[in-house]
C-alpha cells in the first residue's frame, strides 16, 4: 500500500484514512458528536436503527437477544416513553411547559425505547404503561432498566435518561485514534495555477475551498468541482455551452448525448479528454467564476501508477455527486 511504512499495522492506517478524512468524510470528534446527537432525530433514522438499538440493547453481552430480527419481523418496535400524541392525562403530568417539552425531547434518544407490546401501551399514562401487565416493571429489556424505576415521565426524567444514553453511545462507540504516521514521501502538492505538468500523474485526492476529497482519477476530480461550482455560481456555465463557443465550450452541452456527467440542471459535461485539457479547462472556469487558483490544490503521486487509471467511468445523466464521489 502506498505511504504505508514497512512496520505498518493495518488496521491502524485505516484509523489514520479515517481520521485524516475532511469534507463530508470527516471523522467527528466526541464534541461534535455529543452536539449533533443533541439535535438528531433518532425516530427516523431508517435501516440504521436495526444496528443501533441491537448495540444498545446488547453492548458486549453474552446473553444475546436478537433485536436486528426481531425489529425486521415487527416482533419488537421502537416505543415513545411520552407518546407523539398528548392526552389530557399527559398535558396534566408534563404541566405548563408540555408543548416545549413534547417538542424538544419527542424524537429524542431520552425517550425512545424497545418493546414488543407497542400496541398495548398507546398513549396511555406513564405510571400505566410502567405497571400494566407486560409494562415497563416487567420488561426483560435492559434498555428499560432507568424507565421502570421512575415514579413519573417528565423534563426531569428525560434530562437524566439522555445523559445515560449518551454516555452509553460514548462507551459502545469510542472515539478512535491512531500513532501511525504516513511517510513523508507519497504525495506531491500542487495548486491549479502552479507552472506544473500534471501530464502523467496519478491523482490521490484534491483540496476545493478548504474542503478535502479523494479522489480515484482526475475525470472524477473534474466532474466533483464542476458540480461544487455550479452549486456556487451555475450561470457561469451558460457561456460555454452554446456551440461553437470558445474552449472548453465544446466538452459541456444543453443535452445528454455524449456529454454523460450532469453539472446541473440542463447543463451536461463530458470528461473524455487528457489531464492537461481538463486543467486548462479549470483554470478558464475559475476565471470566469472569480475563483482563485490557489482555491483549488491535488495531491499527487510521487511514484507513478504502472497502469494509467484516468479513463472516466461515467454517471447516469440523473447520479447526484456527493463529497466527492459520484453516488448511484
Amino acid at each position: 500500500m502506498r505511504g504505508v511504512k514497512e512496520d505498518g499495522c493495518y488496521p491502524e492506517v485505516l484509523k489514520k484514512v479515517l481520521l485524516s478524512k475532511e469534507g463530508s468524510g470527516h471523522f467527528p470528534d466526541d464534541k461534535e458528536f455529543i452536539a449533533a446527537y443533541a439535535e438528531r432525530d433518532f425516530y427516523r433514522i431508517g435501516g440504521y436503527r436495526y444496528y443501533l438499538y441491537d448495540r444498545l440493547e446488547n453492548g458486549d453481552s453474552l446473553e444475546y437477544v436478537n433485536v436486528v430480527e426481531n425489529l425486521r419481523d415487527e416482533v419488537f418496535s421502537v416505543e415513545h416513553l411520552m407518546p407523539q400524541t398528548l392526552s389530557s392525562s399527559w398535558l396534566a403530568d408534563l404541566g405548563e411547559d408540555h408543548e416545549a417539552i413534547h417538542e424538544r425531547w419527542l424524537n429524542s434518544m431520552a425517550n425512545l425505547t424497545l418493546t414488543a407490546y407497542n400496541s398495548k401501551y398507546s398513549n396511555r399514562r406513564f405510571v400505566e404503561k410502567r405497571d400494566m401487565e407486560d409494562g415497563f416493571k416487567d420488561s426483560g429489556f435492559r434498555i428499560n432498566k432507568y424507565v421502570s424505576l421512575q415514579d413519573v415521565w417528565g423534563e426531569k426524567q428525560l434530562e437524566e435518561r439522555d445523559e445515560l444514553m449518551r454516555e452509553k453511545f460514548l462507551s459502545l462507540w469510542p472515539m478512535i485514534s491512531s500513532d501511525f504516521e504516513w511517510s513523508n514521501d507519497v504525495y506531491d502538492e500542487h495548486e491549479l495555477d502552479d507552472d506544473f505538468d500534471f501530464s502523467g500523474r496519478k491523482i490521490a485526492a484534491y483540496t476545493f475551498m478548504g474542503s478535502r476529497f479523494t479522489t480515484k482519477n482526475w475525470a472524477e476530480m473534474i466532474c466533483g468541482v464542476l458540480s461544487m461550482v455550479y452549486e456556487m455560481d451555475p450561470v457561469v456555465f451558460h457561456k460555454f455551452v452554446p456551440e461553437g463557443s470558445d474552449f472548453p465550450g465544446r466538452y459541456f452541452s444543453w443535452k445528454q448525448d455524449g456529454h454523460p456527467f450532469k453539472v446541473g440542471e440542463g447543463i451536461y459535461f463530458n470528461a473524455g479528454s487528457s489531464t492537461s485539457t481538463k486543467i486548462e479547462a479549470l483554470k478558464i472556469i475559475f476565471e470566469a467564476a472569480g475563483l482563485e487558483g490557489s482555491d483549488l490544490s491535488f495531491e499527487l503521486y510521487k511514484v507513478k501508477p504502472e497502469v494509467e487509471d484516468d479513463l472516466p467511468t461515467f454517471p447516469k445523466a440523473d447520479d447526484v455527486f456527493v463529497g466527492g464521489k459520484v453516488e448511484i
